[in-house]
């Protein structure tokens, strides 16, 4: 396929926002407990956003719409202790962010 320059660019997603950043309550490097809440707080980007979590080896996949009027989420953990829980977050530019937490 050969790409050349058109002046038709409406179909052209702009360059990802720099201001898209995830925080959570658990520090990087630490460990989430079964049962335990996991706060995740979304700063910049464009709202609505999606979180996207699942475990190692789990059936189960949790995709949570985020409202526009919201920009956090708590997420009560219900991996299999021993596991990974994998979150990826994204904006309505579908921009994201990836956080990864080992379960106690």
């Amino acid at each position: 396929m050969f790409i050349t320059d058109t002046e038709f660019t409406d179909c052209v997603v702009p360059a990802p926002s720099q201001d898209f950043r995830i925080s959570s309550n658990i520090t990087l490097g630490g460990t989430l407990e079964t049962c335990q809440p996991w706060r995740i707080d979304i700063d910049g980007g464009r709202p609505p956003y999606t979180a996207v979590l699942d475990a190692r080896n789990s059936p189960v996949i949790t995709n949570v719409t985020i409202p526009s009027t919201d920009n956090a989420m708590v997420y009560i953990n219900r991996a299999d202790p021993g596991t990974d829980l994998f979150g990826e977050y994204f904006d309505t530019m579908h921009y994201s962010k990836f956080t990864d937490f080992q379960m106690q």
